[in-house]
């Protein structure tokens, strides 16, 4: 479960992003091919790009003092994302792929509660 930081449009990317890493998570688990995992991956690397490029224009607009950070973190997630193909996931196994993805995962709804959440209010001030 993540945090809800009450901003609909991030709450439901954050909802989606969440579902499709677990997806992923459980096909490698389930021991589906390299060609499957790497289709789902980049799927997964595409959505997560494109939210966090709206995510970072929100910052950008808000002059979040803490924006510098956060768009670094996300070039972080993104740069593990990249890392795993679906090669790699194939390589480390159902549980070694599974856990992996699931601590990427974990470190998306780490990144959501410690800069997300504080970040809204400034958001919210210039939707207004």
């Amino acid at each position: 479960m993540i945090a809800e930081i009450g901003l609909p449009p991030l709450d439901s990317d954050h909802r989606l992003l969440m579902a499709m890493l677990d997806d992923l998570a459980k096909a490698a688990l389930a021991g589906a091919d390299a060609g499957l995992l790497e289709d789902q991956s980049l799927e997964v690397a595409s959505s997560l790009e494109s939210h966090f490029a709206k995510e970072e224009r929100m910052l950008e607009e808000a002059l979040d003092a803490n924006r510098l950070g956060h768009i670094a973190l996300h070039g972080a997630l993104l740069d593990r994302l990249a890392r795993l193909s679906g090669a790699r996931l194939a390589e480390m196994g159902g549980q070694g792929a599974h856990d992996c993805l699931q601590a990427l995962a974990k470190d998306l709804a780490q990144e959501i509660l410690l800069f997300d959440l504080p970040a809204i209010p400034g958001i919210l001030a210039i939707q207004k």
